[in-house]
């Protein structure tokens, strides 16, 4: 099993196409903190109009430690979400194109070995190039905080205290948060076996979707209680529980960014999207398991 996952990650490093969405990872977190933070931060802080200079607070969740925690966290789900189906869409179906995955099954690997050894690779590989852009985020909010002369700390005033253990949780929720979307973007594409397919479906999706609870949210009533069972709004009940503090947060994810009150309880979010994983797999393994492994048609 090592060997296989190994031999996955190995597979996933020579190709092109990771460092490409890394790179567009690592501009993300860099417009997260210091466009939509520090700049304007910056642009503010000496100005005369005290209305504007209201707005000094808010944008320190951009780019200031520990409150631009969850802003950054935020808007890697958002993107890194994308990011990471299209990397799975393409991971998968070149297996499809390249004819791999009917031979290595022709040679005694059964079918659920081979695909959860390839899900497994895969994932580990995703969650490398999520934490690089992690540690590039924090790395710069190091660097602003101190250009703008507020201290680094895990107990701010205004805010509850946090400890090194909080920070993980902080992280494994936003982590979890993406799953949802890597698996529906597996299971299109084992389906669909296309690289097209996976990775236009899964951005159409979290837009789509995101677009929708927007209106349902709107119209209030059962369509807003329609939105309990999306992937989207419990992913975002789990983000708000990350917030260092009541406050407004600024990230350059497309989406609505409720408050916890607004949001179903986290542990409840947690339960709808841990069966919406189960489903996927079982939707996933189950075609996978009936069909002809033929050759897909890539793109």
């Amino acid at each position: 099993m090592r060997e296989q996952i190994l031999a996955e990650l190995m597979k996933s490093r020579t190709r092109w196409l990771p460092y490409v969405l890394l790179a567009v990872l690592l501009l993300g977190a860099g417009v997260q903190v210091w466009l939509f933070g520090y700049t304007m931060w910056w642009s503010l802080r000496n100005e005369a109009d005290p209305q504007l200079r209201s707005d000094l607070p808010e944008l320190i969740r951009g780019f200031a430690l520990p409150w631009a925690l969850p802003a950054l966290l935020d808007a890697g789900q958002f993107w890194g979400s994308m990011i990471v189906g299209v990397f799975i869409a393409s991971g998968i179906a070149t297996e499809y194109n390249w004819g791999t995955a009917r031979q290595a099954i022709s040679r005694g690997q059964s079918r659920n070995q081979w695909l959860t050894m390839k899900l497994l690779g895969l994932a580990l590989f995703c969650a490398i190039l999520l934490l690089a852009a992690l540690a590039f985020g924090v790395v710069s909010m190091l660097w602003t905080s101190s250009l703008a002369g507020y201290a680094i700390t895990l107990d701010p005033p205004g805010a509850a205290h946090m400890t090194v253990f909080d920070v993980a949780i902080v992280i494994l929720r936003a982590g979890f948060g993406v799953l949802p979307y890597a698996l529906l973007a597996f299971a299109i594409t084992v389906i669909g076996r296309s690289t097209a397919l996976g990775s236009t479906g899964i951005i159409l999706f979290v837009i789509i979707e995101g677009t929708l609870n927007s209106i349902f949210g709107a119209l209030g009533g059962t369509w807003a209680d329609i939105r309990t069972f999306s992937i989207e709004h419990n992913v975002s009940s789990l983000l708000a529980a990350n917030r260092v503090d009541d406050g407004q947060y600024l990230s350059i994810a497309f989406r609505e960014s409720p408050r916890a009150s607004e949001l179903p309880d986290p542990w409840v979010a947690f339960f709808v999207l841990c069966a919406w994983c189960v489903a996927l797999l079982v939707v996933t393994y189950y075609v996978f398991n009936r069909r002809d492994l033929r050759l897909g048609t890539g793109e």
